[in-house]
């Protein structure tokens, strides 16, 4: 290929606010790094050569892949490597593939990270390959190697996996969001989810618009004209993830640039009482909240949990603007927090307050009617 291929990343300040972000999560060597779409090798080989324990490098363009696949081999070479390659599990009981610690993949990131149908399916498969193997793979692999894993058993590759994308409309970047809204809700639910485990800790880095910016940070920050969906939305997310700004970017700062929406006049005043600049793409941290930091309250981290958590939610936001504290929770709870005004208004409490006090109120016996109406939604919303 004559021409060369620029990164994905033309910038160095978003190189090393991605490697910061990273070390601030683990060790390297104790560290898979899932990239995507990152179009050459330079940034790859950065993060190769800060000693991550695997690399994964994902393209979803021919060109791309066979750039990548080309220049990874020739690093192997000069770097005696050459023997590290997948291993393709044949036996029909156990079909797999043990990945290489540094391999190229062909996959488009919109399909994987998106709640559709075809998404789903193609996501479920994708997913489990490149975060864990089978250790019966590894011993066919490795059969002179002592082992101390059980058959059949599946293996997470690293202790720590980071996840990084950059991809440019908006709608792909809200179906990522959404993709780990649903992942926490399978796993805090106890049920299959194929990107959470309690074996491996999981992070995003990611790089959303504005707008995105305001609907997710919107309860952490106190982001003022929250919209009531928006509300709901972000006190979901901040319930059960861990979520950091890691910058401000110039769209040129990617390449091809990143895409921002044409913002209507009131969508621009919105942002600026935000103090949310339009004109640069955020740079965020998503990590899945551990069990034990649910658990702050005795709570059972299990399906009851979850929509116990979404009903509370949707009864929160239907409070009406004239309600006090005190008349809403009469109204929904046998008992609540005292450490709150309950005679404010309930709307005039800070977003981040509000958020804290959801925590404290996901233990509280709901009244009879409330009770009802509980037992209704979980009917309703069991297999949502």
């Amino acid at each position: 290929m004559k021409n060369v291929l620029f990164g994905r990343f033309k910038s160095n300040n978003i190189k090393n606010v991605i490697i910061s972000s990273i070390e601030s999560i683990g060790k390297f060597n104790e560290t898979h790094v899932i990239m995507f779409d990152m179009q050459n090798f330079d940034f790859p080989l950065e993060i190769i050569n800060k000693g991550a324990k695997h690399v994964t490098i994902v393209e979803g363009d021919k060109k791309y892949h066979r750039w990548q696949v080309n220049s990874l081999n020739k690093w192997k070479l000069n770097n005696n490597a050459i023997h590290d390659k997948n291993y393709l599990n044949t036996n029909k009981n156990f079909p797999s593939i043990l990945l290489a610690s540094k391999c190229v993949l062909y996959a488009n990131v919109e399909e994987i990270f998106n709640t559709t149908q075809q998404g789903k399916k193609n996501s479920k498969t994708f997913i489990k390959q490149i975060l864990q193997f089978n250790s019966n793979d590894y011993k066919n692999k490795h059969p002179k190697e002592r082992f101390r894993f059980n058959d059949n058993e599946l293996i997470p590759y690293s202790k720590n996996t980071v996840f990084i994308t950059a991809t440019n409309t908006s709608l792909s970047q809200k179906h990522c969001i959404n993709y780990l809204k649903n992942e926490a809700s399978a796993f805090y639910s106890q049920k299959e989810s194929p990107l959470l485990s309690t074996k491996t800790k999981i992070s995003f880095i990611t790089f959303i618009n504005p707008e995105l910016f305001i609907e997710i940070f919107s309860v952490k920050n106190n982001l003022p004209t929250a919209s009531k969906s928006t509300i709901k939305e972000s006190l979901f997310l901040n319930t059960l993830f861990n979520i950091k700004d890691i910058g401000s970017f110039n769209c040129n700062e990617f390449s091809p640039n990143m895409i921002l929406p044409e913002y209507t006049t009131t969508k621009l005043s919105k942002l600026d009482k935000c103090k949310v600049d339009p004109n640069l793409i955020k740079g965020i941290l998503i990590q899945p909240k551990s069990i034990s930091e649910l658990n702050l309250n005795n709570l059972k981290v299990n399906e009851e949990f979850v929509l116990r958590l979404k009903f509370l939610i949707s009864q929160i936001i239907n409070i009406k603007s004239k309600e006090t504290v005190e008349e809403a929770f009469q109204r929904i709870f046998l008992t609540y927090p005292k450490d709150i005004d309950i005679s404010a208004k309930f709307w005039s409490i800070p977003l981040n307050k509000l958020l804290d006090i959801l925590s404290q109120l996901l233990n509280k016996p709901l009244t009879e009617q409330m009770e009802k109406e509980f037992k209704n939604f979980c009917f309703q919303n069991k297999n949502v």
